[in-house]
């Protein structure tokens, strides 16, 4: 999960919808950033009960990767 201690008034609320047919059972998230405090930090995914979207929580100045398992 995403630590809110580093985590600003500056992340912005991002919804990832799936593509048409792919419902994910699990998500999982790094955050990659130059601030060495959360260079590879890990990051809250929120998969919606359905599995055919997330909600993350995007920080800003970083390289967010989200990983969708069937």
């Amino acid at each position: 999960m995403y630590d809110r201690r580093t985590e600003t008034r500056d992340d912005v609320p991002l919804t990832i919808n799936l593509p048409e047919g792919f419902e994910a059972a699990n998500a999982f998230g790094i955050v990659s950033s130059s601030d060495a405090n959360t260079r590879r930090s890990p990051l809250l995914v929120v998969l919606a009960a359905d599995g055919k979207s997330a909600e993350i929580s995007l920080p800003r100045n970083a390289i967010v990767s989200v990983k969708f398992v069937k």
